[in-house]
C-alpha cells in the first residue's frame, strides 16, 4: 500500500501539487517508515513548499508556469512566449514535441541556490521533471534567458526521447546546440584549450559535469560537447541523432549505439572531430 501513496506523490509532484505530494508521502511514511528515498524527497519538498506556494502562475496547453512575485509580471509573459518558440524550434529538430504539460519554475537567484543546494555554482539552471530557472530580478537580458530555457527546454525532450539514458556529455551537448543556434557562441574555453593542447578526451567529459568540478572545466566541458554535437550535425545531419536517441531509448548500449550509427568506432569518430 505504501508504493502506491508514493507513485501518488511522485505523480503530483511532478505536477506542482505540493501540498498534495506531501500528504502522500507522508502516509507511506507511516506505513513504511524505512524508505529513505521517499524521507528525502519529502525533505527537499518542505523546503520548496513555503517559497513555490506563493509563487504567480501562468498556464496553458503545453506549459505550467510558475514565477516568484519579485520578478517582474511582464517577465513572465515574455518567458511564456519564448517557451512556446523553444517548443516549435527544438521540436523542429527532434521531430517531437510533448503532449504533457511541463512544469516550469523561475526562481530569484538567492531562491534557486537556497532549494537546488546540489547545484554547482556556474548552473544556469536545472531540470529535474521540471525546468528550473533563477532569473535576475531587474535586467532581463532577453538573449540569456532565451538560451537558458532552450537549454533546459532541450532537456526534457531528451529526457523523454531517451528515458534519461543518454550520457550527460552528449544530453548537455544537445541542449547547448539549441540554445546557441541564434548567435555564435565565442568558444572562450574551447580555444584556449586547443591552444594549450588540453581538450578533454571524450571519455573525460562526464567527470566534468560533476558538481565538484570548477567552472573552468566546467565551461570547457560544455563548450566541447556542444562542439562535438555541431560536428556531428554538420557531417552526418540531425536525423542520426535522432536515430541514436531510439537506439539508445531502445536499450542499446551507447558505444555501440554511435558505433552503429555513424558506422565508425567511436575513437576513430573522436580523432576526426579532433581533426
Amino acid at each position: 500500500l505504501a508504493i502506491i501513496y508514493v507513485k501518488a506523490g511522485e505523480a503530483d509532484y511532478n505536477r506542482q501539487r505540493l501540498k498534495e505530494a506531501k500528504a502522500a508521502w507522508e502516509k507511506a511514511l507511516a506505513l513504511e517508515p524505512e524508505l529513505p528515498e521517499v524521507r528525502a524527497k519529502l525533505n527537499q519538498l518542505n523546503q520548496e513548499l513555503p517559497v513555490e506556494a506563493n509563487f504567480e502562475k501562468l498556464s496553458q496547453v503545453y506549459f505550467d508556469l510558475r514565477y516568484t512575485g519579485q520578478l517582474e509580471r511582464a517577465s513572465g509573459f515574455d518567458i511564456q512566449h519564448l517557451l512556446l518558440k523553444a517548443r516549435r524550434e527544438v521540436g523542429s529538430d527532434f521531430a517531437y514535441w510533448p503532449t504533457h504539460k511541463i512544469v516550469v519554475l523561475l526562481y530569484t537567484a538567492e531562491e534557486f541556490r537556497r532549494l537546488r543546494q546540489q547545484a554547482p555554482e556556474w548552473s544556469a539552471g536545472q531540470y529535474d521533471g521540471k525546468i528550473r530557472v533563477p532569473l535576475p530580478g531587474q535586467q532581463f537580458d532577453l538573449p540569456t534567458v532565451t538560451r537558458i530555457l532552450y537549454h533546459e527546454y532541450t532537456h526534457a525532450v531528451v529526457y523523454d526521447l531517451t528515458n534519461g539514458l543518454l550520457p550527460t556529455w552528449l544530453n548537455e551537448g544537445l541542449a547547448e546546440y539549441e540554445g546557441w543556434k541564434q548567435d555564435e557562441p565565442p568558444w572562450t574555453f574551447l580555444r584556449q584549450a586547443l591552444a594549450q593542447g588540453r581538450l578533454l578526451s571524450w571519455e573525460a567529459l562526464p567527470a566534468s559535469f560533476s558538481a565538484s568540478a570548477t567552472a573552468t572545466q566546467a565551461g570547457l566541458a560544455y563548450e566541447q560537447a556542444h562542439h562535438i554535437v555541431r560536428y556531428l550535425v554538420e557531417r552526418y545531419r540531425f536525423w542520426r541523432i535522432k536515430r541514436l536517441l531510439k537506439a539508445v531509448k531502445e536499450g542499446a548500449l551507447f558505444e555501440q549505439a554511435l558505433q552503429a550509427e555513424f558506422r565508425v568506432k567511436p575513437a576513430r569518430l573522436e580523432e576526426d572531430w579532433r581533426a
